[in-house]
This record gives C-alpha cells, sequence and structure tokens, in this order.
C-alpha cells in the first residue's frame, strides 16, 4: 500500500483562484480535488449547480496541474 502526498494549491479559474488538492504520487500529480466549500460558496453567488462548478474546477485545475 501507497500512501499518496497531498498539498493544497491555488489554481486560477474561470471562477477564480479556488484552493485545490493535488496528489503527488511517485513525484508525479496524479489527481487534483477542489475545496468543496469554495464550490459551494460560488454556486451559492453565481447561480450555476454546485455539480457544474466542482466539474469545471477539477477539469480547469487538472488540465494546468496533471496535463502541462
Amino acid at each position: 500500500r501507497y500512501e499518496a502526498e497531498r498539498k493544497l494549491v491555488d489554481v486560477e479559474t474561470s471562477f477564480g483562484t479556488i484552493p485545490v488538492k493535488v496528489k503527488r504520487l511517485n513525484g508525479r500529480n496524479v489527481s487534483v480535488s477542489p475545496e468543496y466549500e469554495d464550490c459551494w460558496a460560488i454556486a451559492l453567488n453565481t447561480g450555476v449547480p454546485l455539480r457544474e462548478v466542482y466539474r469545471r474546477v477539477e477539469q480547469e485545475a487538472s488540465d494546468e496541474i496533471i496535463h502541462k
């Protein structure tokens, strides 16, 4: 069993700067997870459904951090 390293980074997205957890394994970024509370606040303020906010932030963060 491997324990992945995690760190919190701020990512610039179409909704603004959002904190995202980045999972690293064997020195490589392997996944990203937006902070739920920040996505929830954006959904409330913009009227965009939470699921859509989360999906878009996750995709934009992944494009920037993993698929550079």
